[in-house]
């Protein structure tokens, strides 16, 4: 039985929702990613600051038992772990979608042929006016010849 026109409209409308589904999941999670970022440059900040106020102290600090040292260690360390499983979590969104193919017509539509487009010249170049000296003023004449 042929298709008709609205069971065509209905697949392209299907496909299109599920695309806009699976970009909308990546674009969430490339913002959680964002905001995961920016907590740890923060966390890299803090620690920096810690680092030099232990250094600054003492010049033989050890920074391995600087119990806030090791907290923003941990803290990076847990925003790089979820950092990596957002990234694959966005991987697995596009593996999903690729797996499903691409939501086709049967009968491909023919597009027509492109036309080149003329090239437009490049515009002139403007070349400031020239600026003329300033004119000297009829100033009260001196009298040098006293």
């Amino acid at each position: 039985m042929p298709s008709t026109f609205w069971d065509e409209v209905k697949k392209t409308l299907k496909g299109g929702i599920e695309k806009t589904e699976e970009y909308t999941k990546i674009g969430k999670l490339k913002v959680d990613i964002i905001s995961i970022k920016r907590n740890r440059d923060k966390s890299f900040s803090e620690l920096g600051r810690e680092v030099f106020k232990s250094l600054d102290k003492s010049k033989q600090s050890s920074l391995q038992s600087n119990e806030t040292i090791n907290k923003h260690i941990a803290e990076i360390r847990k925003y790089n772990s979820v950092i990596r499983a957002k990234e694959k979590e966005i991987e697995d969104v596009k593996k999903e979608a690729s797996k499903e193919g691409p939501k086709e017509s049967p009968e491909p539509k023919k597009e027509a042929p492109k036309k080149p487009t003329p090239k437009k010249p490049a515009p002139a170049k403007k070349t400031p006016p020239k600026k003329n000296p300033p004119k000297k003023s009829a100033s009260k004449p001196t009298d040098k010849a006293k």
